[in-house]
């Protein structure tokens, strides 16, 4: 099968110092005739079997994996600075904190031993045995939250914090609202609840932190 190809001049302007001068003598009239020659259409025929139709695809490299390893990158370095940027936590020692334990837990306990007074003097058959001891429980962790509810929304710390000069902290280094030291008083009844687990992980943890601590990111820091 032929095909007919239509070929277009190229004209070639040269520049004015490099265009080659007019052939003088009998070969001018030669050079002016193939000068027209090649100013004109010239239409060949050309075999099709001859044209190649296939499409070359150069292979090139996935620009989108090096702008994700980028943008991880980026991403991980601006992880870095943020943590390096942070302040270091200035967790109260674990002595500090187990005095003002103590010291909050013997007041509770007063409080629960003057109510126990109080409710077997105006009871003429107070409750004995397992539902005795349900409701002792019952009521000395109401007793607990009750005191941490009320230091904390009326304060700024339970009287054993005081006396050990600890307060809470963020782990932004700043001062808890209000709301956020009530909410911390759940996370406490959350690490008693497993046999005191939660407090207890304080000794393994790389920051001295309790499970309430963690969960509420408030922690006790040192003053003094």
């Amino acid at each position: 099968m032929q095909a007919n190809l239509i070929e277009f001049p190229r004209e070639l302007v040269a520049a004015r110092k490099a265009r080659p001068r007019l052939v003088e003598g009998p070969l001018r009239e030669s050079s002016e005739e193939a000068a027209h020659d090649r100013a004109q259409l010239r239409i060949f025929e050309v075999d099709l079997g001859s044209i190649s139709t296939a499409v070359q695809i150069e292979p090139h490299a996935d620009e989108r994996a090096a702008i994700r390893l980028d943008e991880g990158a980026s991403q991980e370095s601006r992880e870095r600075e943020r943590t390096a940027l942070q302040p270091p936590l200035k967790v109260a020692p674990l002595e500090d904190r187990l005095m003002a334990a103590i010291v909050d837990i013997a007041l509770v306990f007063g409080s629960f031993a003057l109510f126990v007074l109080v409710f077997a003097a105006c009871t003429a058959h107070p409750p004995s045995g397992k539902p005795a001891a349900l409701g002792a429980a019952a009521v000395l962790i109401t007793f607990f939250a009750l005191y941490q509810y009320l230091f904390f929304r009326y304060s700024h710390g339970t009287p054993g914090m005081r006396y050990a000069k600890i307060a809470l902290c963020t782990f932004d280094d700043e001062n808890p609202t209000r709301e956020a030291a009530l909410r911390r008083i759940g996370s406490l009844l959350l690490s008693a609840a497993p046999l005191g687990l939660g407090f207890a992980w304080a000794w393994f943890d790389s920051d001295r932190l309790g499970w309430h601590d963690r969960i509420s990111g408030i922690y006790q820091r040192s003053y003094y």
